[in-house]
């Protein structure tokens, strides 16, 4: 059982996040309390980068900050194929180019969400599979 400094109940560990810099190697946070701190923060930060960008996976993937934005900036802040904003969003790259992690730049496409982009990835980005995938779903 641990105390969460939030809300100050007393939870099962399995309630907080893992945090390897604590010395029991949770959050100070349950993770509800976490999640509302972090859309609080969101709500009165709309034009700052969200937590996700925070780890600058720009940077690893060849793009400069502005470069990013300004590819996020252009497509209206969503997913590049089904222009929504639901699930986190990623930085798309042909991994024929660059397998991997890390990126040159070169072959940076977008910015996906991680349905579309898991999508593409299971689909191998093969153009075939794809129109057969849309084929099937018109046929039934």
């Amino acid at each position: 059982m641990k105390r969460c400094n939030r809300c100050k109940r007393e939870l099962d560990l399995s309630c907080f996040g893992k945090n390897r810099s604590n010395k029991d190697g949770l959050m100070y946070q349950c993770r509800e309390c976490n999640n509302k701190r972090v859309q609080e923060w969101q709500g009165k930060n709309p034009t700052r980068e969200r937590p996700w960008y925070a780890n600058r996976r720009y940077e690893r993937l060849g793009l400069t900050k502005e470069q990013f934005f300004a590819t996020l900036d252009s497509q209206g802040g969503v997913c590049a194929i089904c222009k929504h904003s639901d699930s986190p969003l990623v930085i798309d790259h042909d991994h024929a180019c660059c397998p991997g992690k890390n990126a040159c730049g070169e072959c940076f496409r977008g910015i996906l969400c991680t349905r579309c982009n898991l999508a593409l990835g299971i689909m191998e980005d093969s153009v075939d599979r794809l129109e057969s995938a849309i084929k099937y779903l018109v046929l039934r």
